[in-house]
């Protein structure tokens, strides 16, 4: 319950116009709530486990959350920072509703983008180019195929290799580039099409 001073700020106080929207927490995945929290909280207040705690507690003490009172008791510990954390925070809670999984597409793009920079740096330099990243990639398939033991036993079209046709195929894209430039696609052209006749 607000004490009559809260009542006070929140009549005083001017709240963002997405205050006004409701927001039910059962809706919401609150884990990952949780953790954004502890992760904004930590960086205003590095180390302090108790803001975090209450705050997470404020915001699921109720199925709609009031956060103009959750932004008034915060103050004290937020500060200065404590309009931008709850606008954000509310931001966060307001997109997690609307997805179906709770989770705000916020958090969702910006994991996505983590995991693709992860995947691009794991990657070694020399694949700068397309058809690099092909072997790299065919390579990797056919170490991990070889680590979990799979083996070509079974019909001609289970027998076929992918990667050995990705191989073919970029070996094949490569000479008739390398022939363009020397001027003879032509005769690599004819050959295509009759081969597909």
């Amino acid at each position: 319950m607000a004490s009559s001073v809260d009542q006070k700020l929140l009549r005083s106080t001017k709240f963002p116009p997405e205050f006004n929207q409701k927001v039910d927490i059962r809706k919401i995945n609150v884990e990952v709530m949780k953790k954004w929290i502890a992760g904004k909280i930590s960086e205003i207040l590095p180390g302090d486990d108790v803001v975090t705690e209450m705050c997470f507690n404020l915001l699921v003490e109720d199925n709609f959350p009031n956060i103009k009172s959750i932004q008034i008791q915060l103050t004290g510990f937020l500060e200065k920072d404590t309009a931008a954390f709850c606008k954000e925070l509310w931001n966060l809670c307001l997109s997690a509703q609307a997805n179906p999984q709770g989770v705000p597409k916020e958090l969702l793009e910006a994991k996505k983008l983590e995991l693709i920079q992860e995947k691009q740096t794991r990657l070694p330099p020399k694949c700068a180019d397309a058809e690099s990243r092909i072997k790299h990639e065919t390579e990797t398939l056919r170490a991990s195929a070889r680590e979990s033991g799979q083996t070509g036993a079974g019909t001609a079209a289970e027998d076929a290799d992918p990667i050995e046709e990705t191989e073919t195929l970029v070996e094949d894209r490569t000479e008739t580039r390398d022939r363009r430039r020397e001027g003879d696609a032509l005769p690599t052209i004819f050959a295509s099409l009759q081969g597909a006749t």
